[in-house]
């Protein structure tokens, strides 16, 4: 295995996501529920691994996670490139500034940044780096949730993911 191989995982709220980082390439290996990654975590899929690279938005994986010491968590104090511009450090989540960073090494200058998952969220990075924040909100499910819960005529939409899930 190459020094700059790695795995990179991404824990979310509702789904892991696993690549391959081989060779200057990425390769999607895995989806897996979140509600199943003790489960996943016992199987110690990161025993092949010099460098396992996480962001996660769950506070019980983290905490499982401290174990391996090949895994390097990323957070606003760790994340490379990006300078934070909060003035509450530690607010932000990792899956965010993850985000902010892969969209500013893809276009190299400011850009807003959307992910819709069970929160949608836009994050601004400036055209030097600098992650300035953004917000927050229900995503799509949760929202069609909501509004089918408390409106008279908007009927509940289900919102799916379209791979099926393991």
């Amino acid at each position: 295995m190459a020094s700059s191989d790695a795995l990179l995982v991404d824990i979310g709220n509702s789904t892991i996501e696993c690549a391959a980082y081989r060779s200057g390439k990425i390769h999607r290996s895995r989806r897996i529920l979140t509600t199943k990654v003790q489960e996943w975590l016992s199987t110690d899929p990161f025993a092949e691994w010099d460098r396992v690279i996480v962001s996660s938005v769950v506070p019980s994986a983290d905490r499982m996670l401290r174990r391996y010491p090949n895994v390097i968590q990323i957070d606003d104090q760790t994340i490379p490139i990006l300078t934070v511009h909060l003035s509450q450090t530690g607010q932000v989540g990792s899956d965010r500034i993850v985000n902010a960073l892969g969209a500013f090494q893809k276009h190299g200058r400011g850009c807003l940044v959307v992910d819709s998952g069970t929160a949608t969220t836009f994050c601004y990075v400036d055209s030097n780096g600098g992650y300035q924040g953004g917000v927050i909100m229900p995503g799509m499910g949760i929202s069609s949730k909501a509004l089918a819960l408390f409106t008279a005529k908007i009927p509940l939409i289900r919102v799916t993911p379209r791979k099926e899930l393991s």
